[in-house]
């Protein structure tokens, strides 16, 4: 989210330089244009919509990664305790 605010400005920019054909304005001249005809926040438009797209994603992303972590983790408590017991048996194996 934070990323994403400090970038969208720059994406705005770059989307009005594209519906304008690709003109011959320059990122800081397009930026004193929105600026100048819009305030500040019209560097920001559309972003609300444009987090709330991918709120799902991240959501499901998230969700994804703890699961896994939650997985991987299991598996490797079951594998050390499994050492363990491979190795409590090798050693009482040796004192026979």
């Amino acid at each position: 989210m934070m990323a994403s605010s400090c970038t969208y400005p720059l994406d705005t920019v770059r989307r009005q330089i594209q519906l304008q054909g690709g003109s011959m304005l320059t990122m800081p001249k397009m930026v004193k244009s929105i600026v100048a005809d819009e305030g500040a926040l019209g560097l920001y438009r559309g972003f609300i919509p444009s987090c709330l797209k991918n709120l799902p994603n991240k959501g499901i992303r998230l969700a994804t990664y703890d699961t896994a972590k939650t997985i991987m983790s299991r598996a490797e408590e079951q594998q050390e305790r499994e050492e363990r017991a491979s190795a409590s048996g090798r050693k009482s194996g040796k004192k026979k």
